[in-house]
């Protein structure tokens, strides 16, 4: 729905004249029936909206339905997500800003409801993959100095949900491995985490012959 991103993948891509872009909600694909190949969220599922923990995802399921009525019989949609253990360990800065972390923990859907509206749409061979190798902010993820910097933190909204005295506790706790020499300890210790759980969490799935139209 961000005219602003759009802007940004029409600049990366460059004169390409075989792409196409549209504005549009995830709720109201601006496509017709059974007209695409393949549909692919990219880590927005925690932005549909934001439930308490027993709550249904309701945007969610609105979603899988109207990517179920624009792919084609045997079309595949693939999810990339997070599971919420990965939220809290799979980033070794994670636990330097808890309260925010929480937050958006919360509104990441279960896997389990994910795979849940896979099925009830119609979706066949559900399956999902955990790249161990991957992480989201790139060459830069390992910087120990890296949440010193307001360019680096920009990196992940979580940061942006840290309260005054959250983002000054967190800054004090890097100063002070940073003083002793202990950084590098706590981030190899944080790091066994995310090398066990990954940071992301691709599920994919194939349009049955049924599915929502």
């Amino acid at each position: 729905m961000s005219a602003g991103m759009l802007t940004q993948a029409k600049a990366k891509l460059g004169e390409r004249t075989n792409v196409r872009f549209h504005q549009g909600s995830a709720t109201d694909l601006p496509a017709g029936d059974g007209s695409v190949d393949a549909v692919m969220m990219n880590q927005v599922a925690h932005h549909l909206e934001d439930p308490g923990d027993d709550e249904l995802f309701d945007c969610l399921g609105q979603f899988v339905e109207e990517a179920a009525r624009v792919l084609t019989p045997g079309g595949l949609f693939i999810i990339n997500t997070s599971s919420r253990k990965q939220v809290t360990d799979g980033y070794w800065w994670a636990d330097l800003i808890p309260r925010a972390v929480d937050q958006v923990r919360r509104r990441y859907p279960p896997l389990a409801t994910i795979k849940s509206e896979l099925n009830r749409c119609g979706f066949d061979h559900v399956r999902s993959y955990v790249p161990l190798d991957a992480v989201l902010q790139g060459r830069s993820y390992l910087n120990p100095e890296g949440p010193l910097s307001q360019r680096w933190r920009d990196g992940d909204s979580t940061w942006s949900l840290t309260t005054e005295a959250g983002h000054e506790s967190a800054l004090r706790r890097v100063r002070d491995h940073l003083a002793d020499n202990t950084m590098g300890g706590y981030i190899a210790e944080r790091e066994t985490l995310r090398q066990s759980l990954g940071q992301t969490t691709f599920i994919a799935a194939t349009r049955g012959q049924n599915g929502h139209a």
